[in-house]
C-alpha cells in the first residue's frame, strides 16, 4: 500500500522557519502527500507553495483548545475565507472535561457554520477522554458535518492508538472519516492505523515512513 496519499505532512514546531516550511512543501509535492499541516502564521506561505496540488492544512487553537468560542470561530473563519482547504481544530478540552456539553455543542456548531468551504478535522485529544466521551464527541461532530475526527495533537501524554481509531470509526456517520495522529513513527504503525479505520495519518515523519515503506516493498 502506498502511504503517501494518507499522510498529512506536518511541521508544528514553534521554531520552524520559512526554510523548514519550504522544505515541507517541496517534499509534499514530490511524494504527493494528502496535505501540508502547519501553524496559521504559515497559511498563505503554503497556499502559494502548493498551488492546490497538495491540500493546505492549518491548525486552530492548537494544542490546548483553550480559547473562547468567539476567538476560535473568527480564526477558523478567517483562515477558511483566505483559502485554507483544511482546518484541524482542537476540541474545547476544558469544557469537555467539565461535562459542559451544551457549550461544547455551541462551540463546534458555530465553527462549522462559519467554515463551510473548508474540510474540518476535530482533534479530540483522546488520551484525556473516556471511551464514552470519545464516542459522544465523535458522533456529535459527525452529526454537525465535520469531515474528520482526529485522535490527538501529538503534544499530549500519549498519541494515537488502534483502539481509539476503531472507537471513532464506529461512532461516526458514513460521511465522517478518522485521522490518526500522535506518535506514528513507523510504517508498521501507520498501516495498523489504516487497518483500524483511519484514512489520514498526521505525522512529522512522512519522509521516514515513505522511505521505510520502500525498503519493505
Amino acid at each position: 500500500m502506498n502511504l503517501a496519499p494518507f499522510i498529512d505532512h506536518t511541521n508544528l514546531s514553534p521554531t520552524a522557519t520559512s526554510k523548514d516550511i519550504d522544505q515541507l512543501c517541496k517534499e509534499a509535492l514530490e511524494y504527493n502527500f494528502a496535505s501540508v499541516c502547519v501553524h496559521s502564521v504559515w497559511a498563505q506561505h503554503i497556499i502559494a507553495q502548493l498551488k492546490g496540488s497538495v491540500a493546505s492544512c492549518v491548525v486552530v487553537d492548537f494544542p490546548f483548545g483553550a480559547a473562547p468560542t468567539s476567538h476560535r470561530t473568527k480564526v477558523a473563519a478567517d483562515l477558511s475565507e483566505s483559502g485554507v482547504q483544511e482546518l484541524d481544530i482542537v476540541v474545547p478540552l476544558g469544557l469537555v472535561l467539565s461535562g459542559n456539553w451544551l457549550e461544547v455543542e455551541r462551540d463546534l456548531k458555530e465553527i462549522r457554520e462559519n467554515t463551510l468551504q473548508s474540510c474540518l478535522k476535530l482533534i479530540l485529544e483522546t488520551c484525556y477522554l473516556s471511551d464514552d466521551d470519545k464516542r459522544f464527541l465523535a458522533k456529535m461532530a459527525s452529526g454537525m458535518g465535520y469531515d474528520f475526527v482526529k485522535t490527538s495533537t501529538g503534544f499530549g501524554p500519549s498519541g494515537a492508538t488502534e483502539a481509539d481509531v476503531t472507537i471513532l470509526k464506529n461512532s461516526v456517520y458514513p460521511w465522517t472519516e478518522v485521522k490518526a495522529s500522535g506518535g506514528i513513527k513507523s510504517t508498521w504503525k501507520a498501516h495498523c492505523m489504516i487497518k483500524a479505520g483511519a484514512s489520514r495519518i498526521g505525522t512529522s515523519r512522512g519522509i521516514d515512513l515513505i522511505m521505510d515503506e520502500g525498503t519493505h516493498a
